[in-house]
């Protein structure tokens, strides 16, 4: 059966304009333009967080404190001489530096009195060097002032008390005072000629 043009939906005859005005408002409906997104609402700016001073670390500071180790080095040279008490002027290079240089050979003499210089000609027991300070001073390889001060930690003229720190310092090492050497190893060094010069002046 043919289908007849017009409404889809019979219209009861008693309210004909009424099923048509709302048919006509659901066209008006689906003929609206569609809605396009919504745009995002702004991001809320939070306070940024505060700086606090950060505590510095104890490893970004060197251990070493050289004012810790200070020695009054004139009264450690004081010396008595035939009966004389000789004014520490005289006695800058401890005497028994004379039995050390007959147990050394000429590098490690030579590295042992860098090492006494720059610690007690500074009026401390210590000093910091890294073996390319030493090959430096002393015109050495690096490698050669490395062996000899491994060779005077051997011999118990030096001792290493902090590691290099950073690339601020070397080694610092605590040098043994000639004097406290020889006493420490008297029974060894008694046969020397220089120990037995120093006990005829009553240095020892």
């Amino acid at each position: 059966m043919p289908r007849k043009r017009g409404l889809s939906v019979a219209v009861p005859m008693s309210h004909p304009m009424e099923v048509a005005k709302s048919h006509l408002d659901h066209i008006e409906e689906l003929e609206q333009p569609l809605e396009g997104p919504k745009q995002p609402p702004p991001p809320i700016e939070k306070p940024a967080p505060s700086v606090r001073p950060q505590p510095r670390s104890t490893r970004d500071e060197d251990p070493y404190k050289p004012e810790k180790y200070e020695v009054e080095i004139f009264r450690l040279m004081e010396e008595t001489i035939d009966g004389k008490t000789k004014p520490s002027r005289f006695t800058v290079l401890d005497n028994a530096i004379d039995v050390i240089r007959q147990q050394l050979d000429v590098y490690e003499y030579a590295v042992y009195t860098l090492l006494y210089r720059f610690s007690y000609g500074y009026s401390r027991c210590t000093c910091a060097f890294s073996y390319g300070q030493v090959a430096r001073e002393l015109h050495i390889s690096s490698k050669k002032a490395d062996q000899v001060l491994a060779q005077l930690e051997a011999h118990k003229l030096i001792e290493t008390l902090f590691p290099p720190f950073k690339k601020f310092r070397g080694k610092v090492y605590k040098v043994k005072l000639p004097r406290e050497f020889v006493r420490e190893h008297e029974a060894e060094l008694t046969v020397t000629e220089a120990f037995q010069t120093l006990r005829e002046m009553g240095l020892l």
